[in-house]
C-alpha cells in the first residue's frame, strides 16, 4: 500500500518573541485510504497540568530544610519513529522517492495509531523511571523524590532535595531515558522553578503553585468562536482545530471538558444531507461557542489566565462544607453546613425569568428535575465564598440522583437542564477547588430542606424546624436575565450576521 511522504510546516513564536519554525516529515497515511482501515481498540490517559500541580503539593508538603523544589522538562526526540513496526504491517507503510521504495520498519508520524502506540511504550518507560526516583527513608515511609507527568512524547518532572541531589536526580532520569532507547532533545529542555509544559506555565513559589494560561489562547479561542458565530457553516478541519485549543484549556480549567465534548459530537454525528461537504452547521455547536464566549467575557483577565494553589490550604483540610438542598413543584430550600453546624439557610420560588427559560410549571410535579437542578445551582452560587478558594471537605447533598450528577460531572440529557449545567460549570470553572463528594440522601432524612421547599406550598402549616430557630436567612440577589451568564449572546442585538454556504 504506497503512501506519500510529506512535510509540515509548523510557525509558532517563542518566549523571545521570535519566529520559529518546526519541520516535520510524516506519511499521509490518509490519501491511501489505510488510515481509514486501522482500528483504535483503546485509548491512552493522557494527564493534565492540575495532574502536575498536585505532585508539586505532594512534595511541597514534606520539604525538610534545606531542600528546595524544581522542575524538569525535557522532551523526546523523533517520538514517534522509535517505535518498532510489526513486520507483517511493514506492506502498509510504503512510499515512493526517486524511483525507490521505502519500506518503514518504525511506526510512522502520520499514521492512525503512531501516537496511541507510542503513549503506551512511554507510559512504561515512565513507570520504570518512577522507580528508580523512590527511596526508603530509613524508619519513614516510603516517599518520593521526584514524580514524572508524561503527555505522549512530553516528560514532565518535578524534584525535591538538596541542590547537590536534585543534580543527581536529574543526570538518573536523563541517563534512564537513553537507556531505554528514547533520545532526550538536550536543546530543548529545561529545569527552573518556573517553565513551560503542555501550552501551560507552572510557576513553583515557596509555598505556592501557580498555573497561568497564555493570554493569547485565550483570545484566538475568542477570535475563532466570534468567527465561528458569524456564519451558518463551520469547516471541520477548523473546528477540528478549535477543539484542540479548546482541550488545551480545559487541562486546567477542567468544567470546559463537558462543553467541548459537544464539538466532538458534532464533528463525529451522522450530518445531513443538507450539510455541505466536510462542514458543520454552526446551529450544532452554537450554545458551545455561547457558552465559552460567556465564560471568557464574565471574568477578568486575572480571574481566568492564573490560578493559585497553597500548600497550607493543601494540608489543611479540616474544614467540612455540605451544601444540602431539596426541592419542591412550589419552590427549594437549602442549608449550608460547616464542620456539622447549620451557619445559613434559604429558600425561594423561581421568579419569572427562571420560568420563562427553563419552561417552568410552578406546581406541577413535571417540572420537578429543573426544580431540583435549579436549587443546586442557586445554592452553590450564594455560598461559593465558603469552598470557592479554600481547600476543604466540600460535599453537595441532595435526595435527586439527577441533580447530583448534573452538578457533580456536569452531565446532563436534557437540553434545559444543560443550561443549569452551564451556569454551574461557570462559576466552578473559576474556582480552585470544587465540590469533591456528591453524596444521594433518602428523601425521609432531608427533613429540614424538604420544609423551606413547602413553604409557599398552597395549605402547608407544618411548624418551623427548631434547628433554625437562631440561622440567620441568606440574602438571595435578585435572578434577573443577567444572572444566567451562559444564555446571553455575545453580540449586540442590532448587529446582524452574514450567511454563508
Amino acid at each position: 500500500m504506497l503512501s506519500k511522504l510529506g512535510c509540515v510546516v509548523k510557525s509558532k513564536v517563542n518566549e523571545h518573541g521570535q519566529e520559529v519554525n518546526k519541520t516535520r516529515i510524516i506519511l499521509d497515511a490518509k490519501r491511501s485510504r489505510v488510515t481509514e482501515a486501522t482500528e483504535r481498540k483503546y485509548k491512552s490517559e493522557l494527564p493534565r497540568v492540575t495532574d502536575a500541580v498536585h505532585d508539586i503539593l505532594a512534595l511541597m508538603s514534606t520539604l525538610k530544610p534545606g531542600e528546595v523544589i524544581t522542575q524538569l522538562v525535557a522532551d523526546i526526540t523523533d517520538a514517534f519513529w522509535l517505535i518498532p513496526l510489526h513486520p507483517v504491517e511493514r506492506r502498509f507503510f510504503v512510499a515512493s522517492l526517486h524511483n525507490k521504495f521505502l519500506i518503514l520498519k518504525r511506526t510512522a508520524q502520520g499514521s492512525r495509531t503512531a501516537p496511541l502506540t507510542f503513549a503506551a511504550v512511554m507510559a512504561l518507560a515512565t513507570r520504570l523511571l518512577q522507580s528508580l526516583l523512590t527511596r526508603d527513608h530509613l524508619e519513614e515511609k516510603i516517599w518520593q523524590d521526584a514524580r514524572i507527568e508524561t503527555d505522549v512524547d512530553d516528560p514532565w518532572t518535578v524534584l525535591k532535595g538538596t541542590p547537590q541531589q536534585i543534580d543527581d536526580f536529574t543526570c538518573t532520569l536523563l541517563i534512564g531515558w537513553h537507556l531505554l532507547g528514547f533520545p532526550v532533545a538536550y536543546r530543548k529542555a529545561s529545569r527552573s522553578v518556573t517553565l513551560k509544559w503542555i501550552g501551560m506555565n507552572i510557576v513553583v513559589g515557596r509555598s505556592t503553585v501557580e498555573v497561568h494560561i497564555p493570554q493569547d489562547k485565550l483570545t484566538e479561542i475568542r477570535v475563532l468562536a466570534l468567527q465561528f458565530l458569524s456564519s451558518n457553516v463551520i469547516s471541520n478541519k477548523e473546528l477540528r482545530s478549535f477543539v484542540g485549543k479548546c482541550m488545551s484549556i480545559a487541562s486546567v480549567i477542567y468544567v470546559w471538558k463537558p462543553f467541548v465534548a459537544q464539538f466532538y459530537a458534532a464533528l463525529h454525528s451522522e450530518k445531513p444531507a443538507s450539510t455541505p461537504k466536510g462542514c458543520t452547521w454552526t446551529s450544532q455547536v452554537k450554545p458551545g461557542l455561547h457558552w465559552i464566549l460567556a465564560f471568557l467575557d464574565s471574568h477578568s483577565p486575572d480571574c481566568i489566565t492564573k490560578r493559585t494553589w497553597d500548600v497550607n490550604e493543601y494540608l489543611s483540610r479540616q474544614q467540612r462544607v455540605v451544601i444540602t438542598w431539596d426541592a419542591s413543584p412550589w419552590g427549594f430550600g437549602a442549608i449550608l453546613t460547616i464542620d456539622g453546624v447549620i451557619v445559613q439557610f434559604l429558600y425561594e420560588v423561581p421568579c419569572q425569568v427562571d420560568i420563562e427559560l427553563l419552561h417552568l410549571k410552578v406546581g406541577d410535579s413535571a417540572s420537578q428535575q429543573t426544580m431540583e437542578s435549579l436549587a443546586g445551582l442557586i445554592a452553590l452560587r450564594q455560598w461559593a465564598p465558603f469552598w470557592k478558594d479554600r481547600r476543604s471537605h466540600f460535599s453537595i447533598r441532595s435526595d435527586n440522583t439527577g441533580a447530583l450528577v448534573l452538578l457533580g460531572r456536569l452531565k446532563t440529557h436534557s437540553p434545559t437542564n444543560n443550561i443549569i449545567a452551564r451556569e454551574a460549570a461557570l462559576d466552578i470553572g473559576v474556582s480552585s477547588y470544587g465540590p469533591e463528594i456528591a453524596e444521594h440522601i433518602p428523601g425521609i432524612t432531608n427533613k429540614t430542606c424538604d420544609f423551606l421547599s413547602r413553604i409557599f406550598q398552597p395549605g402547608d402549616d407544618e411548624s418551623w424546624p427548631s434547628l433554625l430557630a437562631h440561622v440567620p436567612r441568606a440574602q438571595l440577589s435578585p435572578r434577573t436575565k443577567s444572572w444566567w451568564r451562559s444564555i446571553n449572546s455575545p453580540f449586540p442585538a442590532s448587529k446582524t450576521h452574514s450567511s454563508t454556504g
